[in-house]
This record gives structure tokens, C-alpha cells and sequence, in this order.
């Protein structure tokens, strides 16, 4: 079974390889990324903006809407 992971930035602009053993693992820590991000970025500067190019990354962002 192969892995799934994402890459985020820490507090000290260094990036951060995560990897998931399956993809529902992959998708909640993703929505709850996303949804931080998002929360922060609304608070600071009024608005959040997210594009995403499609595919499989749409299915992983399911979990926002819980």
C-alpha cells in the first residue's frame, strides 16, 4: 500500500514532510489545515483565498465541510 503525505511550512519557514499511512489520515490532517490557515489568514488580513487545480486533491478536501 503506498503512502500519502503533504508538505506544509513551520513557524520557521521550514518545510515539513508529513506522511500518512492512508488517505482519510491525509485528507482530515489536510482540512484541518486548510481550515487553520484559513481562520488565520481571514482574522489578519479581512479575507482567504484558496485555489485548487482539481484532481484528488478536491476528494481531500472533503472534510472541510464537516
Amino acid at each position: 500500500m503506498a503512502s500519502s503525505g503533504i508538505t506544509t511550512i513551520d513557524q520557521n519557514n521550514k518545510k515539513v514532510v508529513e506522511v500518512f499511512d492512508t488517505e482519510e489520515d491525509l485528507a482530515v490532517s489536510l482540512a484541518k489545515y486548510t481550515a487553520h490557515l484559513s481562520d488565520k489568514f481571514a482574522k489578519e488580513r479581512g479575507a482567504f483565498t484558496v485555489v485548487v487545480s482539481g484532481g484528488s486533491l478536491i476528494k481531500s478536501l472533503r472534510y472541510l465541510s464537516l
